[in-house]
């Protein structure tokens, strides 16, 4: 399952709906935002779900930026069908 975690860099006045849009999701761990600046954690089931996120993310008007801090798909074997 791949992990990734980043911070967000979101419009200030766009912060509250961006969390909301993302609070419910149990792939997604929020942590303390700071300014503009919201840190997530996201662990999907596979490397095609993690891509449709992050380029989900990445497309929203409302992301300034998004700083990609750690990755981990060791658990991903290249062998495996869609694989990295």
């Amino acid at each position: 399952m791949p992990i990734v975690s980043s911070v967000i860099h979101v419009e200030k006045t766009k912060i509250s709906a961006f969390v909301n849009s993302l609070r419910h999701d149990t792939r997604v761990t929020l942590g303390d935002i700071v300014k503009n600046k919201v840190p997530i954690v996201f662990d999907s089931s596979s490397p095609q779900e993690d891509k449709k996120f992050w380029k989900d993310i990445e497309q929203q008007p409302i992301i300034e930026f998004v700083q990609y801090i750690f990755a981990d798909f060791s658990d991903i074997h290249s062998t495996e069908e869609g694989a990295l």
